[in-house]
């Protein structure tokens, strides 16, 4: 529930929370390239949930992975960093790179950046593969519930704060984006710029 935009579960979510524990023997098909970096089933139970925050932003259409590739094409002339973009990427479909993306990204800040990890490591490109095949399967008869969309979706006479928790959503709590470690480069960002301020008035006071 902690990368949705809601705390209360339905049965809509127990549906995607079922979907995570099934990519879990997929995940754990991998154990010899994730044990040795001490990664145990906790671990993975992390990534299983962010990899299915991702099918269900695709399948709600919620936006957050296809702002991502829209702005690296517009920026950089590919959908994802690293990976060359195949002739039939389809931003607005599940792609085998995209799950070998988050799980490279996610193994990049669970070692807080201190271990560099190849994307193109060969478990890398075949989980992607794995986890594909898997989901692509579960589409058709995948739920779609429109509460996080018209969570962040607010007119001109929105209220400040409805405004406030989806910018909030967006900027630090998303599966994306929370998980990239923006939240630690903002606070990083926050104490440099009020260094002196937080010196005298403390973090309290900001």
């Amino acid at each position: 529930m902690h990368t949705h935009t809601y705390a209360k579960a339905s049965a809509y979510d127990f549906e995607y929370i079922a979907l995570a524990n099934a990519l879990l023997p997929v995940l754990e098909d991998y154990d010899d390239f994730f044990e040795p970096m001490g990664l145990d089933q906790f671990d993975l139970v992390e990534l299983a949930v962010i990899l299915v925050a991702y099918f269900e932003d695709c399948i709600n259409e919620i936006g957050v992975w296809k702002a991502f590739v829209t702005y690296n094409e517009e920026r950089f002339g590919y959908s994802l960093p690293f990976y060359e973009r195949r002739d039939d990427y389809d931003t607005d479909y599940i792609n085998p790179e995209d799950f070998s993306f988050l799980t490279w990204q996610w193994l990049m800040e669970r070692h807080a950046q201190q271990t560099i990890f190849s994307p193109y490591a060969d478990p890398i490109i075949n989980l992607g593969e794995d986890l594909y095949a898997l989901l692509e399967d579960k589409i058709e008869e995948a739920s779609a519930d429109d509460a996080q969309a018209e969570f962040l979706t607010f007119g001109e006479d929105a209220n400040f704060f409805k405004v406030r928790d989806a910018m909030h959503w967006r900027m630090l709590r998303n599966y994306l984006l929370g998980q990239l470690g923006l939240r630690r480069r903002v606070d990083a960002h926050i104490a440099d710029e009020f260094k002196e301020d937080i010196a005298r008035f403390g973090p309290q006071q900001l």
